[in-house]
């Protein structure tokens, strides 16, 4: 158990050097998402409505990081460099 704690460190810290760290913070909150839905998968158990309104949220976040990522790329206008003849 010991080894996949620390290969979970280490590709964390790997993450955080080459990505946002909005972008890794929102995705590590997914965690209680994902368990919670395996929760009600394997034993058909349920959340109080406040916590579906918080992981909506989460998922609500990400998918505003994402357009936004989106629409600053779009934006970003491609260098065209002459052609030497």
């Amino acid at each position: 158990m010991d080894f996949f704690r620390l290969l979970s460190v280490i590709l964390f810290a790997k993450a955080l050097r080459r990505e946002d760290v909005q972008v890794i913070a929102i995705i590590t909150s997914f965690d209680i998402v994902y368990a919670v839905l395996l929760q009600y998968i394997f034993f058909r158990q349920t959340k109080s409505l406040i916590f579906y309104l918080g992981a909506s949220f989460i998922v609500l976040s990400a998918i505003m990081l994402s357009l936004a990522r989106h629409s600053t790329n779009k934006r970003k206008k491609p260098i065209i460099t002459p052609a030497v003849p």
